[in-house]
């Protein structure tokens, strides 16, 4: 499925049950700012800009390997804007700023994965390079996003989708929906240790 694909479904009122779904939910306070999932603004055609993420400190990588679990117990209240900007830079942020890579791996470096976040607020999606939420549709879609009840009212799901279509220069063989996989799941561990070490929960 292209980016384009997945965002005229959700515009269509369309729910795809196949995909990549990561609740989140502030279980343990951090550093609060005052804008929060509950009240991120949503104007369209206008970006978020997220706060600069926090790139140091943080649990230690073995102690986030130890505590790296699955929770379906989650909590309501909205996530802070910094913790969720810290949240999509470890997902899939951009950690050269001189090449544009990113923390996740893709094969190829085709970066072909694309993350959304869903609020009560919207649908949005993130732009890696401009480290900002770019608004998609508005509305809670959050039920749309799970079959599982807390789907609905966890504070924040990511949704990954991947273009899994060719490109002139691939290798032979290449198959894109393996290649998918392969990237999401990259991206899910970033999520699930980036959880442990900020003491939230999380499942995919």
């Amino acid at each position: 499925m292209t980016r384009e694909e997945f965002e005229r479904a959700f515009n269509c009122g369309e729910c795809f049950g196949h995909g990549y779904l990561t609740e989140r939910t502030a279980d343990e306070a951090g550093e609060t700012s005052d804008v929060t999932t509950s009240t991120l603004a949503f104007v369209d055609g206008e970006a978020v800009a997220l706060p600069e993420p926090h790139t140091y400190g943080g649990a230690p990588l073995m102690t986030a390997l130890l505590n790296r679990r699955s929770s379906r117990e989650f909590s309501t209240d909205p996530i802070p804007l910094d913790v969720l900007s810290d949240l999509l830079w470890a997902a899939t942020g951009v950690n050269r700023k001189d090449s544009g890579k990113l923390t996740a791996p893709t094969a190829i470096n085709r970066q072909n994965l694309t993350v959304y976040v869903a609020t009560a607020r919207g649908l949005y999606r993130y732009n890696p390079q401009a480290h900002s939420l770019v608004p998609v549709v508005a509305g809670d879609l959050r039920a749309a996003t799970g079959s599982q009840a807390f789907a609905a009212t966890v504070p924040v799901n990511l949704v990954f989708v991947s273009d899994d279509s060719g490109m002139p220069g691939d290798p032979a063989g290449y198959d894109g929906l393996v290649y998918a996989g392969s990237h999401a799941g990259a991206v899910s561990q970033n999520v699930y240790l980036f959880a442990a070490s900020a003491g939230l929960a999380t499942v995919v």
